[in-house]
C-alpha cells in the first residue's frame, strides 16, 4: 500500500516537473524569439514557414503594345528589337542580382489589363512607351493599394493604337512634368534630330544670326578647297526657293562633307520615307532630317581644362542621402548613353516625390545655370496611394557604358540594388558622407605664386577667422621666406601645403620629382611650424602618374588638380597611389569667371558663385571654392567670399581645410554599416570602424522599408545589464521622411570597435499585432 501510495505521488511529481519545464522551455523559447525578432506573429515564428519563398515576387511587363506603336510612328526604323534587348537586360539583372537573385516573371499586356497583379509586389514598365487607358487604370489601383513601380523612359505617352497620350501618366502618377529631352551631345556641341516632310538641298546651314553680324567670319569650309564660290550661290538661291520652314532662320553654307564649324549650325540631310503628312495621312514622300548642333564650347584659351564628353554619352549627377544612392558617392556623375534621347522632368508634387538625380552638368552646361538641377530631373522616387514608384529617365541598359569602368559599374550596382530594397519594402542603411551630421562639405582654396598673391592673403585669413572658418592655402616655397609668421598663423587658422609646376611626366621621373617636392615640403614645414601634406601643381590640368609617384614618396597625403572628374567629392587613389587622395574641381573658380567666362562684374561671381554653392547643397557634395587671393581679396570680392561662408554656414555645411577633408574621407571609407531585417518588427544593425583612428561624430541613416511612429533603440545584449546606459550605448535618433528613415548619431567609435543595436519599429502595423495577441 505505502509502495502504491509513492509511486502515485512520484508519478504525479514528475508529471509536474515535465510540464512546468516544458512551460520554461516554451517560455524562453518565445523570450528567446522575442530577443532576436522584436515583436512577432507566433505563425510567423512557425517551423512550418521554414524554406518557404516568402520574397517578393517582381512582375516584368512583355509590352506588344509597345511594340506595335513603335512600327506604327516610326519612320525609318520599325524593328523592335530594341524592346527584347530591355527586357533581356532586366531578366539579367533579376538573375544576378546579390547577394541573391530576384523571383520574377513576365506578363503580358492583357494580364496587366485583367489586373493579374495579386501575386506582385513590384511591377516594371521596362521602357513601356505604350500603354492602354486600362492599364493605366489597373497600375494606379495597384499602387493605391500598395504595390509598387518601377518606370523607365517615357512610360505611357503613347495609346495602344499608337497614337499620342502625352506625359499625363508620368505627371499624374509619378508627379513629374515633363520639361524636355536630353540633348545627345557631340564634343562641344548640344545635338537635336528630327524628320521633317518636305525639301532642303542637303549640307550645312549657318544662322541668320550669325551670318548677317557686321563681324562675321565664315568658319573654314570644303567648299573653299577646291569648289567655286558659284556653287554656295546656286545652293544658297535653292535653299531659298524651297523655303523649308524648319530650316527659314538659317543659310546654307556648306556640303554635307564638310568639318564642323565651331558655331550654332544645323544639318540637313533629305531622305524618302513613309510617314504622315499634315492632314495625318500615311504616305511615302519627300523629308529632311535635320540635326540642330547648339555650340557649348568656351574660349579655347580658357585655363580650366573642362572634359569632353563623347557622342551619345551624358553624366547623370546623383544627389545624396537618399535610399536610391546609398553608399554611392556624393555628386557622382554616371554616364548615361543617350543613343535614345533622355527625359528630363521637374517634381511638381514635392511631398510625394524626390529627385534623385539630374541632367545638369555644370562643366559643359551653360554657366548660368538656366537649366538648373532642379528643372532638369532624370530620376526620381516617390509615393502613389500607399504605394511606391522609381522613375527613370532613360532605358536601364542605357546606364553607364560596360564593365570596363569599374567605378562606374560599382556605382550602378549599388543603385540598382538600392532601388530594389526601395520597392519591395525592405531596410536599406548607409553611413553619411561628411561628419557631425553636416550635409555637404565646403573647402576654400587660395593659391599663391609670389609675394604680392601671399600678402593679398592677410585680410582673407582676417575674414575666415571673423567667421570660424577653415582656409586652405597653398604656396610657393621659393618666394614665401620673407612671411614666415604669416604664414604661420594662416596654418594654425587652417591649413598650408606646397604650391609648384610639377604636374606632368615630362617633369622629371617620379624619384627626381620626390627629391625637389620633399625640398619645397620641409622648405614650408620650416616657415609653417608643423607638417605639410597638401600639393597643387601651378600648371592646370591633371596630375601625372610621375607627379603622383614623387607626391607618395615625399610624404604627401592629398592634391589637388584643376580638372573636373565624375565625383563631387575626394577620391582616394588606388595602386600604388592608394595612400594620396585627390581632391577635384568642383565648380568654376573666380579667375575662370572673372578672366575667361563672363566679364570681371563682382555682382556676377557673386551671383555665380553663390549658385555653384546651391548646386552642392542640392547634391550633397564637396564645393571647393579656388580663388585667387589678388583678386578676392579686393573690398567687393570679400564680401562674396563671407557671403559664402555665411550661406554654407545656413544650409549645414562643413567647412573645413584640405587635410581634414583627406583625413575624414581616408577615415570614412573603413566606416561598414549592415542591416537586415529579423522580423516584419525587429532590425539587426551593425556600425564598425575598421580604421587606425576614432570616428569621433558619425551619422548613420537606415531606410525602415516602411512608416513608423516611433522605434525603440537597444544596444547588443551584453550591455543592457547596465543600470543607465549612456549615450555611447544608446545613440540619438530621429525619425524622418514621415517615419521611413531612421537617423543614428553615434559617438566616439574607436579604431577596430563596432556596435550592434536592435531596433524595434513602432507603428500601426505593431498595434494590430498586439491586438490579434490579445483576442
Amino acid at each position: 500500500m505505502r509502495n502504491w501510495h509513492l509511486e502515485r505521488v512520484s508519478t504525479i511529481w514528475f508529471l509536474t516537473l515535465g510540464v512546468t519545464s516544458l512551460a520554461a522551455g516554451v517560455l524562453v523559447y518565445i523570450l528567446l524569439l522575442e530577443s532576436a525578432l522584436g515583436a512577432f506573429r507566433i505563425q510567423d515564428a512557425s517551423p512550418a514557414k521554414i524554406g518557404i519563398d516568402v520574397r517578393p515576387r517582381v512582375a516584368l511587363l512583355n509590352s506588344n503594345y509597345t511594340r506595335n506603336a513603335h512600327r506604327a510612328i516610326t519612320y525609318r526604323d520599325t524593328s523592335t528589337a530594341w524592346v527584347d534587348q530591355t527586357l533581356l537586360s532586366w531578366r539579367e539583372f533579376f538573375l544576378e542580382a546579390e547577394p541573391q537573385n530576384i523571383p520574377f516573371e513576365d506578363i503580358s499586356d492583357q494580364d496587366l489589363e485583367a489586373g493579374a497583379l495579386e501575386d506582385f509586389e513590384v511591377l516594371v514598365l521596362p521602357s513601356a512607351r505604350a500603354l492602354s487607358d486600362l492599364q493605366i487604370r489597373r497600375i494606379q489601383e495597384f499602387m493605391s493599394s500598395g504595390g509598387s513601380v518601377l518606370a523607365t523612359w517615357q512610360p505611357g505617352i503613347y495609346r495602344e493604337d499608337g497614337s499620342w497620350r502625352g506625359w499625363s501618366f508620368m505627371e499624374d502618377t509619378f508627379g513629374l512634368e515633363f520639361q524636355g529631352f536630353v540633348d545627345r551631345g557631340n564634343w562641344n556641341f548640344r545635338i537635336y534630330s528630327d524628320t521633317f516632310p518636305g525639301f532642303t538641298p542637303p549640307g550645312l546651314y549657318l544662322p541668320k544670326y550669325i551670318t548677317e553680324n557686321e563681324n562675321f567670319i565664315p568658319p573654314t569650309s570644303a567648299t573653299d578647297q577646291g569648289t567655286n564660290e558659284a556653287l554656295r550661290e546656286q545652293q544658297q538661291a535653292l535653299a531659298e526657293e524651297a523655303d523649308f520652314a524648319p530650316l527659314r532662320d538659317y543659310v546654307w553654307f556648306d556640303s554635307l562633307n564638310s568639318a564642323r564649324p565651331t558655331v550654332d549650325f544645323a544639318r540637313a540631310e533629305p531622305i524618302v520615307t513613309r510617314m504622315r503628312d499634315l492632314d495625318g495621312v500615311m504616305r511615302e514622300q519627300d523629308a529632311v532630317v535635320v540635326s540642330y548642333f547648339t555650340w557649348t564650347g568656351f574660349d579655347p584659351d580658357q585655363e580650366i581644362p573642362y572634359p569632353r564628353t563623347s557622342g551619345g554619352i551624358r553624366r547623370l549627377t546623383l544627389r545624396a542621402h537618399t535610399p536610391l544612392t546609398a553608399n554611392i558617392n556624393p555628386g557622382y556623375r554616371v554616364k548615361v548613353q543617350v543613343y535614345n534621347q533622355g527625359v528630363k522632368a521637374r517634381v511638381v508634387d514635392p511631398d510625394r516625390t524626390t529627385p534623385v538625380g539630374f541632367w545638369y552638368d555644370f562643366a559643359t552646361d551653360n554657366i548660368v545655370g538656366a537649366d538648373n538641377p532642379e528643372n532638369t530631373t532624370g530620376l526620381a522616387y516617390g509615393t502613389y496611394g500607399e504605394g511606391r514608384f522609381v522613375w527613370m529617365g532613360f532605358q536601364r541598359d542605357a546606364m553607364g557604358v560596360g564593365r570596363e569602368d569599374l567605378e562606374d559599374w560599382e556605382a550602378i550596382a549599388y543603385y540598382f540594388s538600392n532601388a530594389m530594397q526601395y520597392l519591395r519594402r525592405q531596410p536599406t542603411v548607409w553611413v553619411h558622407h561628411w561628419p557631425g551630421g553636416h550635409d555637404s562639405a565646403a573647402m576654400l582654396t587660395g593659391s599663391a605664386d609670389t609675394r604680392s598673391k601671399i600678402e593679398a592673403f592677410l585680410p582673407i585669413v582676417d575674414l575666415l577667422e571673423d567667421e570660424g572658418a577653415p582656409g586652405t592655402y597653398f604656396v610657393a616655397p621659393e618666394v614665401a621666406s620673407p612671411y614666415a609668421p604669416q604664414l604661420a598663423r594662416m596654418y594654425r587658422q587652417g591649413d598650408v601645403g606646397v604650391y609648384d609646376s610639377l604636374r606632368v611626366e615630362a617633369d622629371g621621373f617620379p624619384l627626381d620629382q620626390a627629391r625637389r617636392l620633399t625640398r619645397l615640403r620641409e622648405m614650408l614645414e620650416s616657415y609653417v611650424g608643423g607638417p605639410v601634406k597638401g600639393y597643387r601643381s601651378i600648371e592646370r590640368g591633371l596630375v601625372g602618374r610621375n607627379t603622383m609617384g614623387g607626391l607618395y614618396r615625399s610624404d604627401y597625403t592629398y592634391f589637388l588638380p584643376d580638372s573636373i572628374g565624375r565625383k563631387m567629392a575626394p577620391k582616394i587613389m588606388g595602386d600604388e597611389y592608394s595612400p594620396l587622395t585627390r581632391i577635384g574641381t568642383t565648380q568654376h573658380s573666380d579667375r575662370d569667371i572673372t578672366r575667361g567666362l563672363q566679364g570681371a562684374s563682382a555682382d556676377l561671381m557673386n551671383s555665380l558663385l553663390l549658385e555653384s554653392l546651391e548646386r552642392v547643397s542640392y547634391e550633397g557634395g564637396l564645393y571647393n571654392m579656388a580663388y585667387d587671393p589678388e583678386i578676392m581679396s579686393q573690398s567687393g570680392n570679400l564680401s562674396t567670399l563671407q557671403a559664402i561662408v555665411r550661406r554654407a554656414k545656413d544650409q549645414n555645411f562643413w567647412i573645413a581645410s584640405g587635410d581634414s577633408i583627406a583625413h575624414w574621407w581616408r577615415l570614412k571609407r573603413a566606416l561598414n554599416a549592415y542591416v537586415e531585417q529579423r522580423s516584419p518588427n525587429r532590425l539587426f544593425v551593425s556600425i564598425s570602424n575598421d580604421n587606425g583612428s576614432t570616428a569621433d561624430e558619425i551619422t548613420v541613416s537606415i531606410s525602415l522599408g516602411r512608416p513608423v511612429l516611433d522605434v525603440n533603440v537597444r544596444p547588443e545584449l551584453i550591455n543592457i545589464f547596465r543600470l543607465t546606459p549612456d549615450d555611447v550605448d544608446n545613440p540619438p535618433y530621429k525619425l524622418l521622411d514621415g517615419g521611413t528613415i531612421l537617423e543614428l548619431s553615434i559617438r566616439e567609435l574607436k579604431p577596430q570597435q563596432y556596435r550592434i543595436f536592435h531596433i524595434d519599429l513602432l507603428g500601426p502595423e505593431m498595434a494590430a499585432v498586439d491586438l490579434e495577441d490579445q483576442e
